[in-house]
Order: C-alpha cells, then sequence, then structure tokens
C-alpha cells in the first residue's frame, strides 16, 4: 500500500478514535429512566422551574433560618441546597429534615475545594491547589478525591463545586492563586481531571471552575467584574485548556464565571449571562452536554447593583444563556415568577426549563436519591476521619515537597557526627511540629522569632547562630493572599536574608511559592524546600525529608521570577532512614491494630 495511502488512513483512524474517546457524563444514562420520567411528570411548571434553583444553607444557623428553608422547600419546591458553614452533626440534622419535607429529593451541594473543613468544622482539611500542583504522581489526586467523595456521600453531598480549573498565569490574582493547581495548562488538566474523576468514582458530581478561566484576572469577582483581555488564540491554548481536555475525560459539571472576555463576547456581558459563551464555546464548540452551573447569583460580578430586581434579572438571562442550575439563589419565589414571565414572552420555552428540570431528575437519579435514607448519626466523626483519609493527606504532602536548591547534595543530611545543627521558626513563638521531627533524627538547638521582632532581638538571634555550621530556618506563620503580601514581615524577611548571608542554611518555606520573590538573597540558601502549607502533615514530613526517610519529586507549580520557574524541582535520594507514618502505609488499619494493643 502506497505510504500516502497508510497516512491518509493512520489520519482517519486517529480521528474516529478521538471521537470515540469523548466520555459523557455518566448521569445522562438516564435520560429515559423510570424514576426520572415518573417525577418529571409529576411536577407542575412551577415545580419545574423550582428545580433549578440551588438556595444557600447553613447549619450554624439559628431556628429563623431553618424555618425559611423549610419554607422554600415546600412552597417553591427548590432543587436543592448548597452546604455553607457549619458542622457534620447539624449538617445531617438539617439535610434529613429538609429531605423529609421536600416533594422531590433535594440536590446538596458544597463548595469544598480543599476538603469539607472549608465549609464544615471537624473534618478533614485537604491541601491547596497549588500543593497538589507540585505533584508529579496524578493518581493521587485521583485517590484525594475518592476520598473526599467518600465523606460527601457520608454527609448525603451530591456536587462539589471543585476541582479549580483557572490557570493562574497572573502572580498577581486576587482570588484564584492558592487555589489554583499552577499556571501550566497540562498540568492543570491533569490535576482537575483525576481530582474530578475521583470525586465521581464515589457518585459525587465534580465541577470544572470558573469556566472560561478566572487565573489571569486582576479583580475579584465576588466584588466586581474582571476582565480577562486575551485574544481568543490565547483562550484556547491557556484558558480553555483544562476545560476543554477535563470535559472530554467526562467530568460532569462546569461552573461558569462572572467575567468579561471580549474575545468571546465583544458585549461586557459577564460570561455566566452569555450565551455566546456558554451556548457558543462550552455547549457547541467544546461538546458539553453535562451540568453547567452558576457561579453565585449574589456576587457583585453578576449585576450592576446589589438590587433584588437587578439579581432575579440576572437569574433569568443566566438561563438565557445556557446555564442549567442557578446557585445560591436569595429569593427562589422572585426567581420563580420572573423565569414565567420570560416564558410568556418567548425569551425562554417551556421546552427550554423542561430540558433543564430533566437534566437535573437525571443527576438525582445518577447520585442515588431514588432510593434516599435518612443520614444516620451514629459514628458519623470517626467515618469522617478514618485513618486511610489520614494515610492518602500524608501521602499528598510528602510528593509535594518540593527542593529547589541543593548546593553540595547538601540533602538529606550526612555525616550527622559533623554537624553542630539549630533550627529556627521565623514567625512563631513556639516550638513547631517541624521543629519536633526533625528532632528525631539528631541533636539540635532549637530557636524561634517571632515575625515582629525588634533589631535587637533580630541581632541577639544572628549572634547565637552563628556557633553552628548549618542552620535550619524554616518561614512561618504567612497568608493566603497577594493583596496582604502573603502577611511576610519585615522582620522575616531581614532574618533570612541575614541567615542566608552569614551562615550556612537550609530554607524550608511554608506557604505560598511566591513569596520566594519578596526574600531577598533566598538564592544563597545552600537548600531550599517549598513546603506550600503549615499543616500538621507538612511539617512532619518536611523534616523527615531533610534527613533522607524519602527522597524528593515535587515541582514547582508556577513560574516565580527568572530563578524559579514553573516545573523547577531537583530529586534528592533517600537514605533508608526511619520513617515516622502511619500503620496504614503498610497495609495495616490503625483502629484494628489499637484494639489489639488496648489491654
Amino acid at each position: 500500500m502506497p505510504k500516502i495511502t497508510l497516512f491518509i488512513l493512520f489520519l482517519l483512524l486517529s480521528s474516529l478514535l478521538s471521537a470515540q474517546s469523548r466520555i459523557r457524563p455518566h448521569f445522562l444514562e438516564y435520560h429515559a429512566d423510570q424514576w426520572v420520567d415518573s417525577v418529571f411528570n409529576s411536577l407542575s411548571a412551577d415545580e419545574k422551574i423550582g428545580q433549578l434553583i440551588m438556595v444557600p444553607a447553613y447549619s450554624k444557623k439559628g431556628v429563623k433560618h431553618r424555618l425559611n428553608l423549610l419554607k422554600m422547600v415546600k412552597e417553591n419546591k427548590i432543587g436543592g441546597i448548597i452546604t455553607m458553614q457549619g458542622g457534620p452533626m447539624r449538617h445531617v440534622n438539617m439535610v434529613n429534615q429538609l429531605q423529609s419535607v421536600s416533594k422531590t429529593p433535594l440536590l446538596v451541594a458544597i463548595d469544598a475545594e480543599y476538603g469539607l473543613s472549608m465549609r464544615l468544622d471537624s473534618c478533614i482539611k485537604y491541601p491547596y491547589g497549588f500543593t497538589l500542583g507540585a505533584i508529579e504522581k496524578d493518581s493521587l489526586l485521583f485517590d484525594l478525591g475518592s476520598d473526599l467523595g467518600k465523606q460527601c456521600q457520608r454527609l448525603g453531598i451530591h456536587i462539589n463545586f471543585a476541582p479549580v480549573s483557572d490557570v493562574n498565569s497572573n502572580p498577581r490574582n486576587p482570588v484564584i492563586g492558592f487555589r489554583s493547581y499552577g499556571d501550566n495548562p497540562e498540568r492543570v488538566f491533569h490535576k482537575a481531571a483525576n481530582f474530578g474523576l475521583g470525586l465521581q468514582s464515589q457518585h459525587v458530581l465534580a465541577t470544572l471552575k470558573h469556566f472560561p478561566g478566572h487565573g489571569d484576572a486582576q479583580k475579584d469577582s465576588h466584588f466586581s467584574l474582571p476582565l480577562i483581555g486575551h485574544t481568543k488564540a490565547q483562550l484556547d491554548s491557556v484558558e480553555l485548556y483544562p476545560f476543554r481536555n477535563s470535559i472530554a475525560m467526562g467530568i460532569g459539571g462546569v461552573m461558569t464565571g462572572f467575567l468579561n472576555v471580549p474575545a468571546l463576547d465583544s458585549t461586557g456581558t459577564p460570561a455566566t449571562l452569555s450565551k455566546s459563551i456558554i451556548q457558543n464555546i462550552l455547549i457547541s464548540d467544546l461538546g458539553f452536554e453535562g451540568l453547567v452551573v452558576t457561579d453565585a447569583m449574589n456576587m457583585e460580578g453578576a449585576v450592576d447593583d446589589d438590587s433584588q430586581t437587578d439579581a432575579v434579572g440576572a437569574a433569568v438571562r443566566a438561563l438565557v444563556a445556557g446555564n442549567d442550575l442557578l446557585e445560591f439563589v436569595i429569593n427562589p419565589a422572585k426567581v420563580i415568577e420572573a423565569v414565567k414571565r420570560a416564558i410568556a414572552t418567548g425569551e425562554l420555552s417551556g421546552e427550554d426549563i423542561d430540558r433543564k428540570c430533566r437534566k437535573i431528575l437525571m443527576l438525582k437519579r445518577w447520585a442515588g436519591l431514588n432510593q434516599l435514607e435518612p443520614l444516620k448519626t451514629a459514628g458519623l466523626y470517626a467515618d469522617l476521619n478514618q485513618s486511610a483519609y489520614r494515610m492518602t493527606l500524608r501521602n499528598a504532602a510528602q510528593y509535594s515537597l518540593t527542593v529547589l536548591q541543593n548546593h553540595g547534595q547538601l540533602l538529606p543530611l550526612l555525616r550527622l557526627d559533623t554537624l553542630k545543627v539549630a533550627s529556627v521558626s521565623i514567625g512563631r513563638g513556639a516550638i513547631t511540629p517541624f521543629q519536633h521531627s526533625i528532632d528525631r533524627y539528631t541533636r539540635i538547638e532549637n530557636y524561634t522569632i517571632s515575625k515582629d521582632a525588634d533589631a535587637a532581638t533580630i541581632n541577639k538571634l544572628l549572634t547565637q547562630l552563628k556557633k553552628y555550621n548549618l542552620v535550619i530556618a524554616q518561614i512561618n506563620n504567612l497568608g493566603n493572599f497577594v493583596s496582604s503580601d502573603y502577611r511576610l514581615t519585615e522582620t522575616q524577611q531581614e532574618v533570612i536574608e541575614r541567615v542566608t548571608n552569614e551562615v550556612r542554611s537550609v530554607v524550608v518555606l511554608f506557604g505560598n511559592p511566591y513569596v520566594l520573590d519578596y526574600l531577598k538573597g533566598i538564592e544563597k540558601a545552600t537548600a531550599l524546600v517549598v513546603a506550600y502549607q503549615e499543616s500538621a502533615e507538612a511539617e512532619d514530613l518536611a523534616g523527615q525529608l531533610l534527613f533522607g526517610a524519602f527522597g524528593s519529586s515535587g515541582k514547582l507549580p508556577v513560574t516565580v521570577n527568572k530563578q524559579y520557574g514553573s516545573g523547577d524541582g531537583l530529586l534528592t535520594m533517600p537514605l533508608d532512614r526511619f520513617k515516622y507514618t502511619l500503620p496504614e502505609e503498610v497495609g495495616v488499619d490503625s483502629t484494628y491494630l489499637k484494639k489489639k494493643l488496648t489491654p
């Protein structure tokens, strides 16, 4: 066969495989389901509109709030609630009560980008996006998503408004930043898709956000309408890339953002309200068939002012644009009336509402709401905080640790008998978990200095540190947001500059990697490790990394400056020193072991 014919055949086969590789959201399989048909046929025109509405529900609030929720469920027949602040037991009791009075089972959602603890107390806090973006092992993100999905199931939660799929290409982004997986579109796609598929493996819908991409915004859409001024070509190769590819992997939800994107809609209409962006780009061009959900309808980016009329009008425009679910609606009765008027004037059609309603019912069927049972309270906290979940969390912390400098192959630390070591926490007033961790391996003198120490205190500390031939300095007590310069103080900057100039040092940053750009002379540190967060797991494992209990593999998720670029990260080799971990790492159940060891 001629080579040209073989080449054409290859192209045809590739095209066919590409078309076949697109995975439809699994809940769409229930299009002709008996339960879906039965519920749909039982709904009045008003009730079908109600199914498109989700209201905020705070389990921490009192009786008045609960009565208002019950009224909206009974009278407006709303489709669901989004879980806000509260606690697991209060949440379960609230959900059980609301489900018991709802004609149609309620969809329960949560905005849990980094775990249920983002909204509920007494739950596991998962790593931020930047931390997960540093991990090379994508299967870990699937495991984290799956674990979180199981916790959501335990609380009767069916949708997580995550993962963030915004490419954080702007270091000054005031609202995304640490929530993003990084500034590389390919890596953001892989992290988002794996985390989302993990959630969906437990029948919890994942929701890519904030379409068409919030990563290069200079304003916070909670308070104003950000401008994304890129060309269509740049949007296609950067902002849209994670969405397009994650959709092809079967992620079933997309949240639209309140963003002004002139290259996609020249009228200045926020993306959530733009038919050009949702119908033409998301649905037609990207082929998305799943659930399209708005960002919170009470955000300032949604309307010109905060009057109720504008908020209600925005809700109608969101449905016209192509959204299926209105999230965080404050007054569902007014929205239902406005939608009915839009149908009467021809702005919307009854067929539009029917199609959206059926999609939501299909999602409810997939989530198991056709067999709804009251949530159990017995063993709730133990179920949400299983050691197996803690083990996955520790694995994520370990694989995120990123070594950016290692002059003279200082790490892992060898010949401990030749080292006179001091450690200093720059920002805490008490010995830290990191210092306790490194204390396990050799004799270390531990120091702390507050983040606002005066010149005399700084000079005294530096005089003391000169007695040692290695100083391990950790930077603590930082913030997440660029608007506050990450709460980095002049004291912290001065101490780091002098430590790296005056003594041989290992610097460990427990915070946002963009902080590195604020640290003058940081490139002079003998070794530099980014640990991203000041969690107990990160502090413990960062200490173990320095002494070779395991090797490093993390990669920087963003470009900080010319010195530290996206994808940077050095490998260090393990020394097979003792590793402190949980029994689950070797296949032993902690609960079972504790029972066996208890007299």
